[in-house]
């Protein structure tokens, strides 16, 4: 009996972790993607040996008619809300062509050997993103009659303590405050966590970074813009809310992160993932920077 040699890297670890929940995949050639059907949704996963994080994709939620504005505006809405409430990204992309904005998720998760039963580790993020498309789903359902539901099943391990000192050995200074959160430092940066024990992911909160004055229409837009090309290049979610009392649009980044003892070098691994929110406020910014020259190009 010939023995199975594994494969190496961060790619070579998705396709044997694939083949062990006996999942098909197809390999795009020329491109770092991964096709695969389960549990009737079509994911991409695209994994590089370089990476020891991947990123995985479910493409073409649904499509709209650019010029139906009704449907644009609700898509946006949708996006928007689901970027403010769920772990996974979603953004739309326009195909001027066909004339048509059609919506897409994806959720980068570190994927390594260190991390016990990928198979099982794999089949929950999938779960997770298929309940998010769920969620995204019933958002355009709901705002298409006026309405809002929203889902929830968490599970308990023990996060909190792990997070808290993990802060320490980063020497990154905390404090709690009355709602439970926990506020820290990070390389210049005040940041907002939501910590429970009996939960495996953290939400972290980049407070506002970005602010537009809602009376500024095309100030507005662009910034709407921008935060959607930002979630198409960045890893953690951009969103936006408004201040009614203020009138004033912001942006600001969040992300949901798997937290667990499983994963080695606690304290590298946050220091990474938080960098991240730095990249994607300055992607914010340079798009903000580009579209403002792109209009003012086009009035002269």
């Amino acid at each position: 009996m010939t023995r199975k040699v594994a494969r190496k890297g961060t790619r070579g670890l998705v396709l044997d972790t694939l083949e062990q929940m006996r999942v098909n995949y197809e390999i795009v050639e020329e491109s770092t993607f991964i096709i695969f059907h389960y549990q009737g949704e079509t994911y991409h996963i695209s994994a590089e040996n370089r990476s020891t994080f991947i990123t995985i994709g479910v493409l073409g939620l649904m499509s709209v008619d650019v010029d139906d504005l009704d449907e644009v505006n609700r898509m946006r809405k949708a996006i928007n809300d689901a970027n403010n409430e769920s772990s996974v990204t979603f953004f739309f992309m326009v195909n001027k062509e066909l004339g048509t904005i059609t919506a897409h998720c994806k959720k980068v998760i570190p994927f390594m050997k260190e991390i016990t039963e990928l198979d099982d580790y794999l089949k929950t993020v999938l779960h997770e993103m298929s309940r998010e498309r769920e969620f995204f789903d019933r958002k355009m359902t709901k705002l298409r009659n006026e309405g809002i539901e929203e889902d929830s099943d968490e599970q308990d391990y023990g996060t909190r303590k792990m997070f808290l000192k993990t802060l320490t050995k980063m020497g990154c200074p905390y404090e709690i405050d009355r709602d439970d959160e926990i506020l820290f430092n990070f390389q210049g940066g005040r940041f907002v966590a939501t910590v429970e024990d009996k939960y495996r992911y953290i939400r972290f909160i980049y407070p506002a970074f970005q602010c537009v004055d809602c009376d500024d229409v095309p100030a507005v837009s662009r910034l709407r813009k921008a935060i959607n090309n930002t979630n198409t290049e960045c890893e953690t979610i951009t969103a936006y809310r408004i201040d009614e009392e203020n009138k004033v649009m912001y942006a600001y980044g969040r992300m949901s992160l798997l937290f667990s003892r499983e994963i080695p070098d606690h304290d590298l691994y946050l220091r990474t993932e938080l960098l991240e929110f730095f990249k994607s406020r300055h992607y914010l910014e340079a798009e903000l920077f580009k579209l403002t020259a792109m209009e003012a190009s086009e009035e002269e």
